[in-house]
Parts: structure tokens; sequence; C-alpha cells
């Protein structure tokens, strides 16, 4: 008897300590929701917490320190869903290693949520449930597209200043801007994740120019030494004040400090960029091989970024007829109504179906015609590239460098949060 109750006793013990180290994993872990904290860090959080509740026999487990594991399990969809929500609003690039997160918590959250649902509907309701769900399915159509952006960050990451060329970095450059999505969701989604990549090799160009400003002793065959890597560093200047704008219309005014401070410096720092290209060319003696701005090349150019748009819109509009398709077509198998009800909603699934075809055939009209004034305006590129192969192995008579030192052609951070003076970003 006096067994059972001290059995009783240490039980009651460890239940109560089990609930509040599960309460303070849940405070770490709600402390973390709306930060830029990597996804595994969390999902180590997760894991003690599993790891502490099987510290006691399940039988033995008090209701307390259950629903307190409901509640860690609720703040870990949270966290998840706004990790989504803020990759696809183009909030920061993604990880392999968050990627790899992410997949594992949406299969967990997946194994567990209808339980959770049924036995604490206070903390997990039925519209929770349905919501979470629909995000996971979200996630899963936006893994492929992150992860091939994730396999180029991964690459450029392994660059070092001693044997990378900027000729490499164009390559992953362009490797980047050739992804694409087949949904709008995707769509989107690539657009800010490629804003995203460039935004780092923006500022390792930045950061290197910065450095031969200052004097700073760097290896000789990190000068551009050719035409070609030349029309790429001043692609980069051209380009800056996209990426700018983009950084501005992602981040809320509320996520910037010291503003117009921090876009003063990066314009300076982009304007160092052009005349150092310039400098470089006069020592190239290749000033007068550098593409000229053909008119009718920058007219493609602005026809097919309004073709993209066009494109965009309808990529949409079939998003919106197929959602009224399934919307009717799942009416019309739970619809108990007469015969003449059904006719109707056929008749309009129909229609429907009928402008869904006509959108998809524009739609493949205007992705041919983009695509051919791409291949247009590429095939002019390389007729002007073309009469600079003389000069391709033309090298810097670099003496006064001295080659140990350098810089990294890796990012240590992220570009936007830098350029936006964005606080609170935390890389673990």
């Amino acid at each position: 008897m006096v067994d059972d109750r001290e059995k009783e006793r240490k039980l009651e013990l460890a239940n109560k300590k089990l609930e509040l180290e599960l309460g303070d994993i849940n405070l770490r872990l709600l402390r973390n929701v709306g930060k830029i904290i990597s996804l595994k860090w969390n999902r180590d959080l997760w894991n003690e917490a599993k790891t502490k509740f099987k510290s006691i026999e399940e039988e033995d487990i008090s209701n307390e320190c259950k629903e307190q594991a409901a509640k860690i399990f609720d703040t870990f969809i949270i966290i998840n869903k706004v990790y989504i929500n803020e990759i696809g609003e183009g909030k920061f690039a993604c990880t392999n290693e968050d990627l790899n997160s992410l997949e594992e918590n949406c299969k967990e959250v997946l194994e567990n949520i209808d339980a959770v649902n049924k036995y604490y509907p206070q903390i997990i309701s039925d519209s929770k449930c349905s919501e979470t769900k629909e995000g996971i399915k979200i996630a899963w159509e936006l893994i492929p597209v992150a992860r091939k952006f994730a396999n180029i960050k991964d690459k450029l990451e392994q660059f070092n200043d001693k044997t990378t060329t900027w000729q490499d970095v164009e390559s992953l450059y362009n490797e980047a801007d050739s992804i694409s999505g087949s949904t709008q969701l995707q769509s989107k989604f690539a657009e800010n994740q490629k804003m995203w990549f460039f935004g780092d090799i923006t500022l390792s160009v930045l950061s290197f120019v910065k450095e031969v400003n200052e004097g700073k002793d760097l290896p000789s065959h990190l000068f551009p030494s050719t035409i070609q890597e030349l029309n790429f560093l001043q692609k980069i200047a051209d380009e800056f004040p996209n990426l700018l704008n983009w950084a501005e219309k992602v981040y809320s005014s509320d996520e910037i400090e010291n503003k117009s401070a921090k876009i003063k410096e990066m314009k300076e720092a982009n304007e160092q960029l052009k005349s150092f290209v310039q400098e470089q060319r006069k020592k190239l003696g290749g000033t007068s091989n550098r593409p000229a701005n053909n008119p009718q090349n920058s007219q493609d150019k602005k026809k097919i970024q309004d073709l993209q748009s066009e494109i965009n819109s309808l990529n949409q509009k079939l998003a919106e007829l197929q959602s009224q398709i399934e919307s009717l077509s799942e009416k019309q198998n739970t619809n108990s109504a007469n015969s003449t009800d059904e006719q109707q909603i056929q008749q309009q699934i129909t229609g429907l179906q009928k402008k869904k075809e006509d959108t998809q055939i524009e739609l493949d009209q205007k992705k041919n015609h983009q695509k051919q004034l791409k291949n247009k305006t590429n095939s002019s590129n390389s007729q002007s590239n073309s009469q600079t192969t003389n000069n391709q192995n033309n090298k810097f008579n670099w003496l006064y460098v001295v080659i140990p030192g350098g810089i990294l052609l890796v990012i240590c951070g992220i570009v936007i949060a830098y350029l936006m003076g964005k606080k609170n970003k935390e890389r673990h």
C-alpha cells in the first residue's frame, strides 16, 4: 500500500515536471513565430518535446501533459504555416536544410492532425485542421521549385576566391534565370526566389568593387579579364534598380530600418560598380567592343515583359476557371435536386470548359510569341558577343596585386535584409 502511494507520488511529480518542461518548449517555439529562424532549429525543439513526452509511459501521462503536447503541436503548425506563407511572399530564400525540415514537418503534421483534432478540438478545430491540410498542399507545390534554387545556392556557396571566376558566377545566374513554374503559384514563387538569388550575386559584386576601391589585396583572377565578364558586371548594375524596387515591394514600411540611408548607400555602391566597369573596359582596350544599345532589342525586351504580364494574367484566369469547374462538379455530385437543376449545372460546366480551352489556346500563343522574341534577342546578343572573341583571352597585367587575401564570393547572410536593414534575422 505504501509502495503504491509512493509510486503515485513519484508519478505525479514526474507529470508536473513534464508539464513544466513542455510548457517551456512551447514558449520557446512561440517566441520564434514571425521570426526568420531555421526550421531545423524549431524542429530540434519539436523533437526535444517528443523525447520528453516519451519519458513517461503513455498510460501514466496526465491529461494536463497531453493537452500541453497538443498546444506544442498547434504552435509547431503555426511556425510551419508562417514559413510557407513567407517564402510564398518572397520574404526570404530557401535552403535545402530548411526544405528537408519542411518535408518532414508536413508529413508528421498530416500523420497526427486528425487525432489531435479529435481529442483536442478546442486546440485544433475542424476549420484549422482543414486549413492546415490546404497549406500543406501549397508546400508540396512549392518545394520542387524551391529545391532548384536551393541547389544553385549550394553551388554558389561552394565557390571560393582561389578558383572562381565571374564566368562561373554568370553561369549560375543564367541557370537561376531559366527556372520557371508550371502553375501560377509556382511562377510567382520562382520569380521571388530568382530575385533573392540575383540579390546574392549583386551583393557579391558590390562587395568586390568596394574592396577594390579600398585597396584590398585581391587575387588577380577575380578581376574581370574579358569583355564577357565586364558585360555581366554591367548587367548586374543595370538590373540593380529592379532588384531594389522588388525589395521595397516585398517588405512593408514597418520592416525597413533607416530606409533612405540604406537605399542611398546601395545606390552609391552601384554607381561605383558602373565606374569600375568603365575603367576596366579602358584597361582592356575594349570600349569599342561593348555591345551597343540595340533599339530593336529594347523594344523586344519590352514586348517580352508585357507578354509575361499577360501570361501571368491568363494563368490566373485558368486557375479561376478550374476552381469554378471543380466547385460546380462537386455541387453536381452532391446535389439531390431535380434533373433540371443538374442539367443547368452541366451547361455551366460545359461553358466554363469551353472558356478554359480558349484561354489555354491564347496562353499557348502568347508563350510561343514570347519564346520567339527571346530567341531573337538571344541571337542578336550572340552576334554582338562574337565580335569580342578576339579579346576573350586578353588578361590584365595586375603586377601590383598581392595574391594572398581576397574575398569569398559566398554571401554570408541575405542581401535584401542588408539592403533594407531588416532586424531580427537569425540563421542557425
